[in-house]
């Protein structure tokens, strides 16, 4: 039996601790607790955090968007944290989703602002909006989406 493929897109740069130049130990542990927590429902997840060793191994652009674009393109499901400041490369992420018709699940949080095309993406494509911090678990609503 072939595992259904998730990509997770967060921020990238806006998640790096410029005195460490690696990814801060919160959103580690967000990233590795979403991983962990789709591999739990029997999901491959792909994701450039981990590939790029949280920020020590940083890939170039010319290796790392057509990277990124194939695990979009063969994903079957799209989870995303938008960010806030809103990350460009998660935004580019979501809009090649759109476009490849993906079902999208958008974590979102309630002290953060998103985007109208974010917040409409509803409207042309399979989305999900999920608090990320409803929940003490912070996966509130996932095990019904997935």
């Amino acid at each position: 039996m072939v595992k259904k493929t998730v990509y997770l897109a967060a921020p990238f740069n806006s998640y790096i601790n410029p005195q460490t130049r690696r990814i801060y130990d919160d959103k580690i542990d967000l990233i590795r607790g979403l991983i962990d927590y789709l591999k739990t429902k029997g999901y491959e997840v792909h994701n450039s955090h981990t590939r790029e060793n949280w920020g020590e191994d940083v890939m170039k652009p010319e290796i790392c968007t057509p990277l990124d674009y194939d695990h979009v393109r063969r994903a079957d499901l799209i989870i995303a944290i938008p960010g806030d400041p809103p990350s460009g490369g998660v935004h580019i992420e979501l809009g090649w989703a759109s476009a490849l018709g993906k079902r999208i699940i958008i974590l979102l949080s309630n002290n953060e602002k998103y985007s109208n095309v974010i917040l409409g993406l509803n409207r042309i494509v399979d989305v999900s909006y999920v608090n990320l911090y409803d929940d003490v678990d912070r996966f509130c609503g996932l095990d019904n989406l997935v």
